[in-house]
């Protein structure tokens, strides 16, 4: 697939008064070059978007409470005991700024393509999430929340590196 490849230039800021008109004056300027072989990102609206938040711990509950509240399409993939209390009690968050409960569609796996997953949870988990819904995460942008990139690794190595995000 082709596409344009940008080159963004900035004016030079100059000292004195001169510097404060050059500064409004430093807009970016796009020129278009050659055309060359790219991957393109398709970006979707986001409240288009299809996100899927992986596990039901602290992570995966702030993440798709706050996603949830801008956005529509958001669903959770939780364990049994997570999934009941859920969906029984709603996702209740309590926080200095304010308790929120949040409804969320909350699912036991995942059925279908989405445009955004977001695996929380251990490295143990995530391993096992991603080989159960492997046929739904490929060519799925995935964002890892664990902080090493152990778990970008073994998404990698599962789905390919392509798409694999790690936070």
């Amino acid at each position: 697939m082709s596409a344009q490849k940008f080159v963004v230039k900035k004016k030079a800021k100059t000292g004195g008064k001169e510097s404060k008109q050059a500064a409004q004056a430093a807009k970016p300027v796009v020129k278009a070059e050659e055309k060359v072989e790219e991957k393109v990102v398709v970006c979707l609206p986001p409240a288009k978007l299809n996100i899927c938040v992986f596990g039901a711990g602290v992570t995966g509950s702030i993440i798709a409470a706050r996603l949830r509240s801008k956005l529509r399409n958001i669903f959770m993939v939780a364990p049994d005991k997570e999934r009941a209390a859920i969906r029984s009690d709603g996702l209740r968050l309590e926080s200095k700024s304010g308790n929120v409960l949040v409804d969320l569609d909350v699912r036991k796996e995942l059925n279908r393509k989405v445009d955004l997953a977001i695996l929380t949870g251990d490295v143990d988990s995530i391993k096992e999430v991603t080989h159960k819904n492997r046929n739904f995460l490929q060519d799925t942008l995935i964002l890892t929340t664990q902080d090493s990139i152990r778990a970008e690794k073994i998404v990698s190595l599962i789905l390919g590196e392509n798409n694999v995000i790690s936070s």
